[in-house]
């Protein structure tokens, strides 16, 4: 052990096998980023730099340097950028990040675009109020359901009986 301690940063020549292993897990610990305070601002700095360059462009909502930036997540508005727009900007903020930044082997860009569409259901202006709960008003509880709805709810004869629908 004592020569697996000093061995590991080539003080000595290493002359056992747990030196070997000690002094390669030394340098595999070494080479993670954020391992020394150094690298640890670089590796802070590159990220912060990456995500900036992916925001800097029109219609990005906004972006994430993630997998330790080896891939940006970028999320753009849906209503300055379409469906079509969306390749060749995810190529222009490729080509961007491979001419502005330093990175070791590549970075996957991934572009999102979020529609989010809500439509409400009203009570028809003839009935003034629903019926309560549980009335059925003498139809059946689904009467107005979509019919391919009711036709699966035909499959389910232990959960609805055929008087029911």
């Amino acid at each position: 052990m004592v020569h697996a301690i000093h061995a590991h940063h080539n003080d000595v020549e290493p002359k056992t096998i747990v030196a070997c292993l000690v002094q390669a897990a030394d340098a595999i610990s070494a080479a993670r980023p954020g391992a020394r305070r150094k690298n640890l601002e670089n590796y802070i700095k590159r990220l912060e730099k990456l995500e900036e360059v992916t925001s800097s462009f029109p219609g990005v909502e906004k972006s994430f340097a993630i997998q330790a930036g080896r891939e940006v997540r970028i999320i753009v508005k849906p209503e300055v950028v379409s469906e079509d727009e969306m390749t060749l900007l995810a190529r222009e903020i490729a080509q961007r990040i491979e001419n502005e930044l330093e990175y070791p082997g590549q970075i996957k860009v991934h572009l999102l675009r979020e529609v989010k569409i809500v439509e409400y259901a009203k009570i028809p202006t003839s009935h003034s109020t629903p019926p309560p709960l549980g009335s059925s008003q003498g139809r059946g509880f689904l009467h107005g359901a979509p019919p391919k709805f009711l036709s699966f709810l035909q499959f389910l004869p232990f959960v609805f009986p055929k008087n029911s629908i």
